[in-house]
């Protein structure tokens, strides 16, 4: 008995024994499996790069994308369009038997893909947007989400994501179809590839204008009226882009390569820089009143004026060549007219909306104005306020007109012959004329208009769209009044053009345009509105004195507490700027 107990202790002890070393020293193994992987320093900052965007754009993203994907509208449009493309290739392609293996019959196909994919691209993803919006308005929840670390800019970027990710897979999944239909002959690459663009590009502009139109109006009522003229201007817009790909696609690209470098240029430079002011224009929509709206919206301003001046100068360098049309030769001059039109136009209406915002800053506003001598000389007409929206639109206006006068001159005198240069140079004579009397109208208007203002806030705290509605106001009454005036001077009878017409902007453009002599009007134009500058500039000179008030150290802390290096920076910055 105690032979088997001390046989059983020695077993125990061997087993302890050997449990202990196998615990103490390590496992050693060869094997392939059990080599370390060193993940290289590039890949590393590659993915915490991508960590921080996507920690950015992730809460709206993913939310919009699992609620899109997940909800009836995609599904049923979803498949609706493969049934369509496979009902459509099938169809298409017996039709054309047995002419199809012979006989070019790409050009039909196309037509009945750009079809299928116009409906979801150009019309359902934009009113999915639309509805995506306001239905976080109507609901409040939006409300909820301004009041979290997310910024307007972000809420509106994650909408558009979202539908952009809707718009690429309903591309992708044509894309093998309009493939197939390149094999069959009838439509070059070239072309292929504009009717793709082409089409992506609309449907992310018509998205982009109806996201700006979702948070216009904060009635019930208004919102009911915004819906159809949305859906209106989308049915206009797909009615008229499809005219355009019918023709590019059964009669080919009618331009040369001079021109169609001058139409991308101009529709990628335009198109990309209104598209960021009408996305603009949405956050700000979204934004309190108590932060600063007016910065980003002057910027965006600027970048669409820079576009159009940069297509105004490729359109000045090729004069000599034409824009063919359905059976009609459109001269490139007309192209200049209208851009030069769309950029006074533009400038109309932003100065308004700039001469109407409120002079009262908030002391959140008032953190963030420039501090230094270099930045309140340039940044101070970036601030909001309508004194420096006036001088900011004056010195844009100045801009403009030094270069629709002398700078388009010049261009073309050093690109164009001879020959072409003087066939246009009345041309640029003219655009010089109306150049100048057009922006001391605007100056004169907008000192209206801003002037209206400040008598309206006097008693109520109207919104900017306020300042548009004066504008075209003031402009219809500096038509009609000396109109009027003159018919019951000369007993409703026609009379000529004179100096007494000096407010009746339209007709004294109309007759410089017609090559007519408008006597001493733009000189008494020129006058008042340069005296109308130089007596706002000496009024409100403390404008550019400095205003900017400390930040409270609450704000600091909880400032501190999202953002701690940013806030650091800027801490160490205003220091600086102070010692």
């Amino acid at each position: 008995m105690n032979e088997k107990r001390e046989t059983e202790a020695a077993k125990l002890e061997n087993t302890q024994t050997a449990i202990s070393q196998t615990a103490i020293l390590p496992t050693v193994t060869t094997g392939p499996q059990d080599l370390i992987t060193v993940t290289p320093n590039w890949l590393t900052k590659l993915d915490a790069w991508s960590g921080r965007i996507a920690d950015q754009l992730n809460p709206i993203l993913i939310k919009e994308t699992r609620q899109s994907l997940k909800s009836r509208q995609f599904v049923y449009t979803f498949f609706a369009l493969l049934v369509a493309a496979f009902a459509w290739t099938v169809a298409g392609s017996f039709s054309r038997m047995p002419q199809i293996y012979t006989t070019p019959s790409a050009s039909m196909l196309m037509l009945g893909y750009f079809a299928v994919l116009a409906i979801p691209m150009l019309l359902v993803v934009p009113l999915a947007a639309y509805r995506s919006l306001e239905v976080e308005i109507d609901d409040g929840t939006l409300e909820l989400l301004s009041i979290s670390t997310l910024s307007p800019w972000q809420i509106i970027l994650g909408k558009l994501a979202s539908s952009l990710l809707q718009i690429l897979l309903y591309f992708v999944v044509l894309l093998p179809c309009m493939a197939y239909a390149y094999t069959l002959r009838g439509v070059d690459l070239l072309e292929m590839t504009l009717v793709a663009a082409s089409l992506l590009a609309s449907a992310v502009m018509l998205t982009v204008i109806a996201i700006f139109f979702a948070p216009m109006s904060h009635s019930r009522t208004g919102r009911t009226l915004t819906l159809l003229f949305t859906v209106v201007m989308l049915l206009a817009a797909v009615a008229g882009i499809s005219v355009a790909m019918v023709q590019l696609i059964q009669n080919g690209n009618p331009l040369s390569d001079k021109e169609l470098f001058f139409v991308i240029a101009s529709v990628v430079s335009i198109g990309g820089t209104l598209g960021h002011l009408l996305l603009t224009c949405a956050a700000a929509q979204l934004t309190p009143e108590s932060e600063n709206r007016s910065t980003r919206l002057r910027w965006a301003v600027l970048g669409l004026s820079t576009a159009l001046i940069f297509s105004t100068a490729l359109a000045t360098a090729n004069l000599n060549y034409y824009v063919r049309g359905k059976g009609v030769v459109i001269p490139q001059q007309t192209t200049l007219y209208s851009l030069i039109i769309a950029t006074w136009t533009l400038w109309t209406f932003s100065g308004a909306m700039f001469v109407s915002e409120s002079a009262n800053l908030t002391p959140r506003v008032r953190r963030e104005l420039p501090s230094s001598i270099v930045s309140r000389t340039l940044n101070t007409w970036f601030t909001p306020g309508h004194t420096t929206g006036f001088i900011f639109v004056c010195i844009n206006v100045a801009g403009l007109y030094t270069w629709f006068s002398h700078g388009l001159g010049w261009l073309s005198g050093e690109t164009l012959e001879p020959t072409h240069f003087t066939i246009i140079q009345k041309d640029f004579d003219v655009i010089n004329s109306l150049s100048v009397v057009f922006a001391s109208y605007l100056i004169i208007t907008l000192i209206l208009v801003r002037w209206l203002m400040i008598a309206i806030r006097r008693n109520q705290n109207p919104r900017i769209e306020v300042g548009m509605a004066a504008l075209l106001a003031i402009t219809i009454l500096m038509v009609l009044i000396p109109y009027s005036v003159g018919s019951q001077l000369n007993n409703f009878q026609p009379f000529d053009y004179s100096e007494w017409q000096v407010t009746n902007w339209f007709w004294t453009l109309s007759w410089i345009y017609q090559g007519n002599d408008p006597g001493y009007t733009p000189l008494m134009v020129e006058t008042v509105a340069s005296l109308g500058i130089i007596l706002t500039l000496i009024a409100n000179s403390q404008v550019t004195r400095a205003q900017r008030t400390a930040t409270p150290s609450r704000v600091l802390e909880e400032q501190k507490s999202l953002h701690p290096a940013e806030i650091e920076i800027d801490v160490l910055a205003e220091n600086f700027r102070e010692d």
